[in-house]
């Protein structure tokens, strides 16, 4: 799955790209449950939604913070797609049974020269993504290649050079501070992008 310009808790990627780690990508109508975390709120809900007990309405909206209507609305869809149910008691808890596939989240921040001012960038796709790229035109020497090379070392990034032939990765590296509450939320971003919604 790849779009443009994934909207982050801060900054916007120019591009995004989701690998499901299980091999399979989901079907249409996953794509449209994993969308319904596009919403910061709905990740919130999701989180604090406990996997046995259960909260009551009251409880869940003072965790979260937000107002009865907003808790309404978000939790509305988390129990239309079943990641959250409702037990007899009215109290809410996550679905045990609906789990968010395995995904790996990589951004590509495009440049044509400034490097420097991409590495600032990256800082902020590095809240939700496992990686970050920065992608820029083969330097037409050497050593030009090596002075970036060296000056994204300092960030836990990769390195693209595009140039006649094939793609060259100079660095690749997990990201390490990735949010898991931003990085859900980028996912469902992403699946609301793919699906247009």
């Amino acid at each position: 799955l790849v779009v443009s310009e994934l909207e982050g808790p801060v900054r916007r990627a120019d591009f995004a790209q989701v690998d499901w780690v299980a091999g399979r990508a989901p079907s249409r109508h996953q794509l449209t449950a994993l969308a319904c975390f596009r919403s910061a709120v709905a990740v919130r809900l999701y989180a604090l939604a406990p996997q046995r007990e259960g909260l009551s309405l009251s409880d869940l909206r003072e965790a979260a913070g937000y107002g009865r209507q907003t808790v309404r609305e978000h939790l509305g869809a988390l129990l239309a797609h079943r990641w959250v149910v409702e037990l007899a008691d009215g109290r809410f808890r996550r679905n045990w049974r609906n789990v968010v596939p395995p995904f790996r989240l990589s951004t590509y921040e495009l440049k044509l020269a400034d490097w420097r001012r991409a590495c600032t960038q990256l800082t902020s796709h590095m809240l939700f993504a496992d990686r970050a790229f920065l992608v820029m035109p083969e330097p037409r020497t050497p050593a030009v290649a090596q002075r970036i090379a060296d000056g994204i070392r300092d960030y836990p990034a990769g390195l693209v050079f595009l140039g006649d032939d094939a793609p060259r990765v100079h660095v690749c590296r997990d990201v390490p501070w990735t949010q898991p509450h931003y990085r859900l939320c980028a996912l469902g971003k992403a699946c609301a992008q793919s699906l247009s919604l």
